[in-house]
């Protein structure tokens, strides 16, 4: 944190006085003089601040990843160098607070988990301004999760009535302008209209040299009472699906509609804060009430003293 308050107080420091330098140049006789100035002054001048700013902009990333790892184990191996080459060229041009802390929480996760973060989200947050990202941060927020083995398996927001022509998640913020401009970034796939099966689903082990397996449903994705579905994260917390006993299901009940993250998302969505959103999780369940459906916590799910992490 010492580190981090003194590199930010460099960096205003240094705005500071480039700014000032700027003015007394341009000052000199008034402004028809400025023809006659040392333009190549100001130009070093300037190219001077840009280089202590990145350098400034990179301190205080280090600083906030090395608070988020608190002190916590991490695995003895050498960092990917191009890895490390692309996040430090893009992260110098980071200046927002609000960015910053997102990149730092990517450093923190790469450096905790190596192969984490691909070198092509990478290149998703680089473009990412503060708009994008506050509202990747409210969908994250309304997807549900299915996970193997702490990897993200699928991640989608629902859209509850299963026709996502009806903009039936607009009252939530997720009108087709801004999935398209989630799309656009590359974090949401092109189909809105993709589904995932929820139901009672078997998932497979990890194939060879460690790849991510498939997985498959174990039934058409019919859910019966007293079988509960796979296990999935929604708003921090772990949940399961239930049939309710004498209704009718239909085999397609189980399947979540709806826009998913793509794979630069989910890799993402986990370094992104979750919000509540009390409005969508009621929807969610009234929907899933109508199907017969019953939304419940999964009692296993042990309380988190962290959430930094949609996991």
């Amino acid at each position: 944190k010492v580190v981090a308050a003194e590199a930010g107080a460099k960096v205003l420091q240094i705005e500071a006085e480039a700014i000032k330098k700027a003015r007394d140049i341009l000052a000199v006789d008034g402004p028809e003089a400025v023809s006659e100035t040392p333009s190549l002054a100001l130009v070093r001048e300037w190219t001077a601040f840009q280089e202590s700013k990145r350098l400034a902009n990179i301190q205080l990333v280090i600083g906030r990843a090395a608070d988020e790892i608190d002190g916590r184990q991490v695995p003895n191996t050498d960092p990917d160098h191009d890895w490390t080459a692309r996040f430090f060229g893009d992260v110098q041009d980071v200046s927002s607070t609000e960015l910053q802390t997102l990149w730092a929480k990517v450093l923190a996760g790469e450096v905790e988990r190596p192969g984490s973060t691909s070198i092509r989200t990478l290149g998703c947050l680089r473009d990412l301004d503060r708009s994008a990202a506050e509202l990747f941060e409210r969908f994250c927020s309304a997807c549900i999760f299915m996970e193997l083995e702490g990897d993200i398996i699928d991640a989608r927001v629902s859209s509850l009535d299963r026709n996502l022509a009806l903009d039936s998640l607009k009252p939530f913020g997720f009108a087709f302008p801004e999935l398209n401009r989630l799309h656009v970034h590359g974090l949401v796939t092109s189909d809105f209209d993709s589904w995932q099966n929820y139901g009672r689903s078997r998932l497979h082990e990890r194939g060879p040299h460690g790849s991510l397996g498939t997985f498959e449903v174990s039934s058409p994705g019919e859910l019966q009472a007293g079988l509960p579905s796979t296990p999935f994260r929604f708003q921090r917390h772990r949940w399961i699906l239930e049939a309710d006993t004498g209704h009718r299901h239909d085999p397609m009940s189980s399947r979540v509609v709806g826009p998913s993250l793509s794979l630069a998302g989910r890799e993402l969505s986990r370094v992104v804060e979750c919000q509540l959103m009390p409005d969508y999780t009621k929807a969610l369940k009234a929907f899933l009430m109508k199907q017969g459906i019953r939304m419940r916590r999964d009692l296993s799910d042990a309380p988190r003293a962290r959430h930094n992490a949609l996991r």
